[in-house]
């Protein structure tokens, strides 16, 4: 399920509103149902009348961010007016009102039996909600922009009784609020457990937490919708989107060779068998392959063949000055590309570095294979633009060991800032070396952006 924004930020107005609503609203039905078991007509229309008008107020503030009885007791319940329900209440304060003035035994005898329906009401949707524990669990890393799993388990705990039509959101922290996954039960048994599994879907990248579930009915009859919040903890960690290089942008090895820089040597593994010769002068004695020396009666040596790598470098310029929404745009597809070019090269058995600016240094050493993958991922789900600091101090702060004899990838917002990025790389004694500027027209076809996946 794609995930929703959720607009929770109300005015001021309406947050005054708020404090004083809910409070007015209980001591106004309180009275008015005083008023009526008392036969007191003037106390019954008072306490009408402000009823409504607190009713009112609450309709017309349509960003409010509490029910109208959020809440109420402190019972940890909240409840919502329904289209229907607002129908019935409307009916039965003009059958009160009518039954009161007229004293007709037959309206007397209607409104009895519609304020049953709303007591009534009020019982079996608190009795589906009573005693319902809930737990999440969702995967420790995943994509963001791709489905990920998720799992959640409902239980009845109480004994005897079912609960019945039963609403469960799922909702990640955030300043908006992000809707990320709605379920329904329809039965849960008494003393059981149901599991839900879910694909979510979320567009951000980062680390999202999940500290309440939300877990709401409006059964019976659908006149009032009841909730409250079930406690949980979880969280996922959200990689940055990965789309696909169609392209080279790291040369070959013979490229590499022409370019004047030497190759490194693997760090990993040990020699690969070659073959065997005839021993020289100088060669290692070590090396000898006696078995071989003796059936032939010369001697031969092992020979080895030490495969090549390239060491790659990923710089990413971090620097957003603050209120640039294009270059924020610019910094996300940056780090977009930073991580696809790098899990792109770590699956080739590239050796690979990163360092960024963020709110601190980032520098990681180079390695390769999944764990660095995970590593350096997790260092762009995390990353946030620098306000201050620039590409430059990004140079400024590296040990020049860490680009030396490695080809770097300089991931720049702008295209300006490529001759300055450039001089300061060769001051490094560094020429090998790819800029690449994200809002240049030949970004296009050096990186697909990732399309949106929809979720079953």
């Amino acid at each position: 399920m794609k995930a929703k924004r959720i607009n929770n930020e109300p005015g001021r107005l309406t947050r005054i509103v708020d404090r004083v609503k809910r409070p007015l609203f209980l001591a106004f039905f309180i009275a008015a149902i005083v008023g009526i078991a008392a036969g007191n007509l003037a106390v019954f229309a008072l306490s009408t009348l402000g009823f409504c008008v607190i009713g009112l107020m609450h309709l017309f503030m349509r960003r409010s961010d509490l029910p109208l009885l959020g809440n109420y007791l402190g019972m940890g319940r909240y409840l919502r007016v329904t289209r229907e329900g607002k129908i019935l209440l409307a009916l039965t304060l003009i059958i009160g009102m009518t039954a009161i003035n007229a004293r007709i035994n037959l309206l007397l005898i209607v409104l009895g039996m519609m304020l049953g329906v709303i007591l009534i009401s009020g019982v079996l949707s608190e009795n589906s909600l009573r005693r319902l524990g809930v737990k999440l669990f969702l995967p420790s890393t995943a994509f963001a922009g791709r489905p990920f799993p998720s799992r959640l388990t409902v239980r009845n705990g109480k004994k005897r009784l079912p609960s019945y039509s039963v609403n469960i959101e799922i909702h990640f922290e955030g300043k908006s609020g992000t809707l990320a996954s709605r379920s329904y039960v329809l039965q849960l048994p008494p003393n059981r457990v149901v599991t839900l599994e879910h694909m979510l879907n979320i567009d951000t990248r980062g680390r999202r937490h999940v500290r309440r579930v939300r877990v709401a009915t409006r059964f019976p009859f659908a006149l009032f919708e009841k909730w409250s919040y079930s406690p949980v903890e979880a969280e996922v960690l959200l990689f940055p989107k990965l789309g696909r290089i169609p392209g080279r942008i790291i040369p070959t090895s013979t490229e590499y060779r022409y370019q004047g820089s030497r190759k490194v040597l693997s760090k990993v593994g040990h020699d690969e068998f070659w073959g065997i010769r005839e021993y020289r002068d100088g060669d290692n004695p070590r090396l000898i392959h006696w078995r071989s020396s003796a059936r032939l009666g010369k001697r031969l040596v092992k020979e080895y063949h030490r495969e090549e790598s390239q060491n790659v470098c990923i710089l990413l310029d971090a620097h957003v000055p603050p209120d640039s929404p294009q270059l924020s745009e610019r910094f996300e597809r940056a780090v977009s590309f930073a991580a696809t070019l790098a899990k792109h090269l770590l699956d080739q058995d590239y050796q690979v570095s990163f360092a960024a600016y963020s709110r601190e240094l980032i520098k990681l050493t180079t390695d390769r294979g999944d764990r660095q993958t995970r590593r350096i991922l997790t260092a762009l789900a995390e990353i946030e633009p620098n306000p201050e600091k620039d590409f430059d101090c990004l140079i400024r702060e590296l040990d020049p060991r860490v680009t030396a004899d490695t080809f770097v990838v300089a991931v720049m917002l702008d295209a300006a800032r490529e001759s300055a990025a450039q001089s300061n790389l060769q001051r490094h004694r560094n020429n090998n070396m790819r800029l690449v500027s994200v809002d240049s027209p030949a970004f296009r076809a050096l990186f697909e952006a990732p399309m949106p996946e929809a979720t079953p």
